[in-house]
């Protein structure tokens, strides 16, 4: 997975279960670059972020806004206030 970089909606798939392999997806800053860069903001925080654990959440929402712009995090940030 990680040589290979398969990164092809795989959050979609089984980013709740397996919770080895979470902790190492997440310690791999191009999953964050590439799997988020085609969602939207609305979807991010709306569809995705709730279908994760509240600890699982945070630590998402700490390496996206290290992989994002600052622009894209404070539209997120102002979704997540809406919501």
């Amino acid at each position: 997975l990680f040589c290979n970089r398969v990164e092809n909606k795989f959050y979609r798939i089984e980013f709740l279960g397996n919770g080895i392999l979470v902790s190492k997806i997440l310690k791999q800053p191009w999953f964050f670059q590439e799997a988020f860069k085609d969602m939207n903001n609305e979807e991010l925080v709306n569809t995705f972020l709730p279908s994760l654990s509240y600890s699982i959440r945070m630590k998402v929402l700490k390496k996206i806004s290290l992989a994002f712009s600052e622009e894209r995090m404070d539209t997120i940030y102002d979704v997540l206030l809406e919501r």
